[in-house]
């Protein structure tokens, strides 16, 4: 997966010096994997803080709420759906998006919601 993760992060033009491993800590944050967006997709969560920082695994759009980016850009929907379903369990107080508008308090409530819309799945 790291290999598939700097592949596909060159792929798009970037350089690759240093690879993120699922429950590494950068500074105060823990990466959390997020696979089901695109390969190598990751979350930073900081635990004391209860902050949660996403690229655009989820989305703050409309403002005050959180979505998901179109269907045709994600890889897996399900995977996807399951994956947030996980990051739910952090309990976070503020989600910072990077695409559309961060929620920076309660955002515990704005992902259950989000939650709520996906289809049961089983």
């Amino acid at each position: 997966m790291q290999g598939l993760s700097a592949d596909h992060a060159r792929a798009q033009g970037a350089v690759v010096d240093d690879l993120l491993s699922p429950g590494e800590r950068i500074g105060p944050f823990l990466v959390v994997a997020m696979p089901g967006k695109s390969p190598g997709e990751v979350a930073l969560h900081w635990p004391e803080r209860r902050i949660v920082v996403v690229g655009d695994a989820i989305i703050g759009n409309p403002p005050g709420r959180l979505g998901l980016l179109r269907e045709q850009v994600i890889d897996d929907l399900a995977r996807l759906r399951a994956s947030i379903r996980r990051l739910a369990l952090t309990n976070p107080d503020a989600i910072l998006v990077g695409d559309g508008v961060s929620i920076v308090t309660g955002a515990a409530g704005r992902l259950a919601e989000l939650i709520q819309g996906f289809p049961v799945e089983g």
